[in-house]
């Protein structure tokens, strides 16, 4: 497993139950008729904390190797096919980049 795909994972992990939570309170409130001001609060500030909250993941991501921040956020570019801009490619600290495949121990 590459450091990318070790980055993708750890992204899932947040991601999936941020919208899991989303999605049932949108649920809920949408089926409660007397709650609109609930049902206000919830369409207006659910999605951004889910998109807060998954961005704050991204950005706190710690290099397995070494433990830095590594302030990593992948915009599209292993989709695209292009390589990210100089500096976001690898950790500042040990230097293990993005391609560089990681150890049993550092993936856990």
């Amino acid at each position: 497993m590459t450091l990318r795909d070790y980055l993708a994972r750890r992204g899932l992990r947040v991601l999936v139950p941020a919208i899991v939570v989303a999605m049932t309170a949108w649920v809920l409130v949408g089926h409660v008729p007397s709650l609109t001001r609930w049902e206000f609060a919830v369409h207006t500030v659910v999605p951004p904390l889910v998109i807060l909250t998954v961005l704050l993941a991204h950005i706190s991501a710690r290099c397995p190797r070494c433990g830095s921040r590594l302030n990593y956020i992948d915009f599209g570019s292993r989709k695209w096919g292009t390589e990210p801009r100089i500096g976001l490619d690898r950790c500042t600290q040990c230097g293990l980049h993005l391609k560089e495949e990681l150890r049993d121990s550092e993936c856990s």
